[in-house]
């Protein structure tokens, strides 16, 4: 159960970051979308989108401590055992 908090943690914390970023790129293409922009400024706001690209990248590779990443499709297994030894099993995001 720990494992799968950790992970939905991990997601929201992820999650967040890359709404941030995202933001940052809309902030860009607003930028952008200036005619009287110079090319050497188009340029440089191409590198700071990509750089934010990059992040967004990285925050969806975020992993738990034991590996999972859980928004690159890593499945979260969860075993829980009653006291009659049966078990419960679900796996995340199935």
């Amino acid at each position: 159960l720990n494992a799968s908090i950790e992970a939905t943690n991990v997601a929201a914390s992820a999650l967040d970051d890359i709404t941030r970023l995202v933001g940052g790129i809309e902030g860009i293409l607003e930028q952008a979308s200036s005619p009287e922009l110079s090319e050497a400024r188009k340029g440089k706001l191409n590198e700071e989108a990509n750089q934010l690209r990059s992040e967004i990248i990285k925050a969806a590779e975020r992993a738990t401590s034991d590996g999972v990443r859980p928004l690159s499709g890593d499945k979260i297994r969860i075993e829980v055992e009653e006291t009659l030894g049966r078990a419960l099993e679900v796996i995340l995001p199935d």
